[in-house]
């Protein structure tokens, strides 16, 4: 996305929040497990809303719920909002689902991520071979269908080469190697969770601990769960959190 002045930020954050607000009432309707995830659970905790730069919003479910959700969002539809899937989109490969709106709006992109915690490794090593894995798996599959236009210009010639690769591949051995890297690891006797989005790191696998309880806490003037140990998430995931770094 380009760079939006304050003013569209700000209609950026508005239309983020309705689609979040949108998605707790679908969750909580069916009583499915969510938390606000990465940048929006920082900006909750730091900023009592969004960071300043955000452009999106991220927030977790389990992926056995993932299915549940999908059936929820169909039986619950929010009016004017749709749910982007692999499944049901068309020339999308992303690993996890998205809210979006039906209408076109004044600035383009404008989404949530529902990422879901998938299970991982205990072991170190096994973490690190992992998360580099799946990080470079996401960025080469979903690249195929990536507008090299809307790319950072330091990242073009990679996205092209990533889509010569996949020119090759049918869309169907790339949606079964993401069901592979989510259900590599049972969710339920795994002791560490993952996201198939990462960064490619040790600190990228979370102590299941980590969601055994949520807190509600404000952002944007409403009401969200997140994750009770939200200080040990977010130093394991950004370091010194409380330190404003554009990223």
């Amino acid at each position: 996305m380009r760079e939006l002045s304050d003013e569209e930020r700000k209609y950026v954050h508005e239309k983020c929040l309705i689609l979040l607000k949108a998605f707790k009432e679908v969750c909580d309707k069916e009583n499915i497990w969510y938390s606000l995830a990465y940048g929006t659970l920082l900006g909750a905790v730091r900023e009592k809303g969004f960071i300043p730069w955000d452009t999106d919003a991220d927030v977790y479910i389990f992926l056995p719920d993932k299915e549940r959700f999908r059936a929820a969002f169909q039986k619950h539809k929010p009016k004017g909002i749709k749910l982007n899937n692999y499944n049901t989109a068309k020339k999308c490969l992303q690993s996890h689902d998205m809210l979006l709106f039906e209408e076109k709006m004044d600035i383009d992109d404008i989404h949530i991520d529902i990422e879901p915690l998938v299970g991982a490794p205990s072991m170190p090593k096994k973490q690190k071979k992992f998360c580099t894995y799946t990080k470079y798996c996401d960025k080469i599959i979903r690249s195929k269908y990536v507008d090299i236009k809307q790319c950072k210009k330091k990242n073009k010639i990679l996205v092209f080469f990533a889509k010569i690769f996949d020119f090759f591949i049918p869309d169907k051995v790339l949606k079964r190697n993401i069901l592979k890297r989510e259900t590599k690891y049972d969710f339920y006797s795994s002791t560490f969770y993952t996201t198939l989005v990462n960064y490619g790191r040790i600190s990228d696998c979370l102590p299941k601990d980590y969601f055994s309880n949520r807190v509600e806490v404000d952002f944007e003037g409403e009401k969200f769960q997140v994750i009770q140990k939200w200080d040990e998430y977010l130093k394991r995931i950004y370091g010194d959190y409380m330190t404003p770094v554009k990223y």
